[in-house]
């Protein structure tokens, strides 16, 4: 299980078995709000309602790593539509940044949430980075 601190509190993320065998993966916040369901496939579930959902950065396309293990600033629904990486944006972003590195992907991927919700993210942002230095240094490394 990993947890990020976001502006809009804390996720926490973590996978589960049910009695058929099933894997579920389900990132949780502080009020214990479900925040979004993950499959044994890694497609995302979206809790109704809730106007929020997770921001993959990068996104998982690019294999930088598994669905899973993947950081994600918790938005909402509306700022997220505008992100670059957005259902078909995202198709031509992965192929636009193919063979580009994980940092820089990363720092694009970091002014655009900037630019979209200026300085609201701002600590998700900074714990998401120190996420990523802490579980995968190789990929921040220079």
């Amino acid at each position: 299980m990993h947890c990020l601190m976001g502006r809009l509190g804390l996720i926490c993320s973590g996978s589960s078995t049910d009695a058929l065998g099933r894997v579920t993966t389900l990132e949780v916040d502080t009020l214990g709000r479900t925040t979004s369901r993950l499959d044994e496939h890694g497609d995302a579930r979206a809790v109704v309602g809730d106007a929020l959902t997770p921001h993959h950065m990068p996104q998982a396309a690019l294999g930088f790593t598994s669905r899973a293990e993947g950081g994600a600033l918790v938005m909402t629904n509306a700022e997220h539509t505008l992100t670059r990486t957005y259902f078909a944006k995202g198709v031509a972003t992965a192929r636009a940044e193919a063979g580009l590195s994980f940092r820089r992907v990363l720092a694009r991927d970091v002014r655009d949430v900037r630019q979209i919700a200026g300085p609201k993210y701002d600590q998700g942002l900074r714990d998401l980075l120190q996420y990523y230095r802490t579980n995968f240094p190789e990929l921040m490394a220079k």
